[in-house]
């Protein structure tokens, strides 16, 4: 990315439709989250952001195999829609990232689980 953010957006979208004719979904959730952390840093219109993170966390779900980075995605989806200004689906979103932490690894719960924790206190705080 490097700072080309527009070259970075325009290579994972030929990625994307690349993998929408592939049986393999391991990576396309990681191209998903990708464009939509680079739809973030253009300063793009919330409502693509927050469509790719749910894109990425229907295609990381649907692999069945792990679970440790879906509440990373429900935190961005919440996150995002503390932006946007739409505070009960941020919620939602934040307490069910907390609920599909991985517990059994205490490094990545503990870290994922404040900053979701950070999230919810500075909506509760924000909206007095």
């Amino acid at each position: 990315m490097n700072g080309l953010y527009d070259k970075a957006l325009i290579s994972y979208k030929k990625a994307e439709e690349e993998l929408q004719h592939s049986p393999d979904s391991t990576v396309e959730f990681s191209v998903q989250q990708r464009i939509a952390e680079l739809h973030r840093l253009i300063n793009s219109n919330d409502s693509i952001i927050i469509s790719k993170y749910h894109q990425a966390a229907a295609l990381y779900k649907k692999q069945q195999r792990y679970n440790s980075m879906l509440s990373l995605l429900y935190s961005h989806i919440g996150a995002m829609y503390i932006y946007s200004q739409f505070p009960d689906s941020a919620r939602y979103y934040l307490r069910l990232a907390i609920n599909s932490s991985d517990a059994t690894n205490y490094l990545h719960n503990s870290i994922v689980n404040t900053s979701i924790y950070t999230n919810l206190m500075a909506l509760n705080n924000f909206e007095g």
